[in-house]
């Protein structure tokens, strides 16, 4: 995931609203449309929808019979903390170092709960969405799990089919956790884990000296009681290639893992190395695909 450079808030015609809270959109270097809150200097990732061809509709306003009944935010990503317990050389805290600067790392409680109020309220009835807990790492955030009761409460209260998915890279997974979300199906988890050791621990790096392989693999064993669909092995393909089955199949066979994503680094500074490797990974495929027709029979 990329960090954006934002604009800062400027006068009304560039500025938009979700209930009280302001928010400009921005293209990111993949294209993608994103809605920022700049006061907080945090982003809300809003991705695909009908809405950003009517930059003057009010989402709260939207109704099902409405002729915009369609349009709708469906999935927010809230950057719940820049910090991080892992330094991760292929992402942005590795490069900015923000552990040591202890200003504007994390989303306040009392300014996440109407962002999320606005987002879950402006679900249509018998529609989906989805809110992801993105960082950093958001584990670390101090109030998570109020955040997680927070969704809990609104989805309910209003009796919206919203999913909630948590990026972490797993060292900080623990029972207390692991209680809170186990019976609520609607909760994911998306655990960085690149494949075996020596191919993890090239790139991730456990800032209290532990390995990051064993962190994230103990986090792992503590969601055993946690239904496979809902947990999701994320491998970042750095210059490691080709080396991606290696990974997968150390995932499925020695993790566990059923459901694999595969995510390139992304540098903006080298466009060439981010085709590369996707030119890379397309070489791979064949013999990726043919590997999952072999655990399907």
């Amino acid at each position: 995931m990329i960090p954006l450079s934002y604009p800062k808030a400027g006068n009304d015609s560039s500025r938009n609203h979700i209930g009280l809270l302001d928010y400009v959109y921005v293209q990111t270097p993949k294209s993608r449309i994103v809605a920022v809150i700049p006061e907080i200097g945090f982003l809300a990732l809003v991705e695909p929808c009908d809405v950003f061809e009517k930059p003057d509709l009010d989402i709260t306003e939207i109704e099902l019979n409405s002729p915009h009944s369609g349009d709708y935010i469906k999935s927010l990503t809230l950057f719940l903390e820049h910090r991080c317990n892992y330094r991760c050389d292929y992402c942005f805290p590795s490069e900015h170092k923000l552990i040591d600067n202890q200003k504007q790392l994390s989303i306040a409680l009392e300014t996440i709960r109407p962002i999320i109020k606005s987002f879950v309220e402006q679900i249509p009835a018998k529609a989906y969405a989805s809110i992801t807990l993105f960082g950093g790492e958001p584990l670390l955030h101090k109030d998570i799990m109020e955040i997680l009761d927070f969704i809990n409460e609104e989805r309910m209260a209003q009796r919206k089919d919203c999913d909630v998915i948590i990026f972490t890279n797993g060292s900080l997974i623990d029972d207390v956790l692991v209680d809170k979300i186990k019976n609520r199906k609607y909760c994911k988890i998306i655990v960085s884990i690149d494949g075996p050791p020596e191919l993890n621990d090239l790139h991730r790096v456990a800032l209290n000296g532990d390995s990051a392989s064993t962190s994230t693999i103990n986090g792992l064993r503590k969601l055993d009681c946690i239904e496979p669909d809902r947990i999701i092995g994320r491998i970042t393909i750095n210059d490691d290639i080709p080396l991606t089955k290696q990974r997968i199949v150390y995932l499925i066979e020695k993790i566990k893992l059923k459901n694999i994503t595969l995510e390139i680094a992304f540098n903006k500074n080298n466009l060439g190395a981010y085709i590369n490797r996707l030119d890379n990974l397309s070489k791979e495929l064949p013999e990726i695909c043919d590997y999952y027709v072999s655990q399907l029979k």
